[in-house]
């Protein structure tokens, strides 16, 4: 087996070791390490024009490349840490309704069972209630309907009412911009 190979095998083993982010950035360290890799030593005061701005234009990009890979790890952390948040949060606020829920049955079901013991009383009662209470229940259920109706019909009133007010107001307060508008521009010409 040559050195080549042996470098070859080396990296895939060291390749399937990682993780695949970190298998990108490795590969990604290579690319750039053979950008700006040199045989010889370089000397910038011998070297011509065209090749001075070939190493410099190499060493900005691998500046450049290294940057990137800066800001990639940051937006990826960044992500971590806000899904990490998002999580907490929404975790936090599957406990709170999960105890509202539970409070909530247990009120009902206490509610229940208070009604439930207070109509074993009231059957008694509820026997000897006469023709005449009934009659006078039923008349007050259409009263108070009756009252309900008059109760919405006067707030539905009061609210167009309202709105009327608001879009008059924003009319007039248009046409005055226009008018003033109109005379500033009558002044400048």
């Amino acid at each position: 087996m040559t050195n080549a190979s042996a470098n070859d095998s080396a990296m895939l083993f060291k390749k399937r070791q990682m993780s695949k982010s970190a298998a990108m950035e490795w590969h990604d360290l290579n690319m750039m390490n053979s950008l700006t890799y040199s045989p010889r030593p370089v000397n910038l005061g011998t070297l011509t024009p065209n090749e001075k701005s070939r190493i410099i234009k190499r060493e900005r990009e691998r500046r450049r490349l290294i940057r990137y890979l800066q800001v990639r790890q940051q937006s990826a952390e960044n992500a971590r840490i806000i899904r990490e948040k998002i999580r907490a949060a929404k975790e936090r606020e599957m406990i709170a309704i999960k105890n509202e829920i539970a409070d909530a049955i247990v009120r009902r079901m206490n509610r229940e069972r208070m009604v439930l013991s207070l109509t074993d009383s009231v059957d008694i009662q509820a026997n000897s209630v006469s023709r005449k209470r009934k009659i006078m229940t039923t008349e007050d259920d259409e009263r108070a309907t009756k009252r309900h109706e008059q109760a919405l019909e006067k707030l539905r009133k009061e609210r167009q009412a309202k709105r009327v007010k608001i879009i008059s107001t924003a009319e007039r307060r248009r046409m005055a911009e226009r008018i003033a508008n109109l005379r500033s521009r009558s002044q400048i010409h």
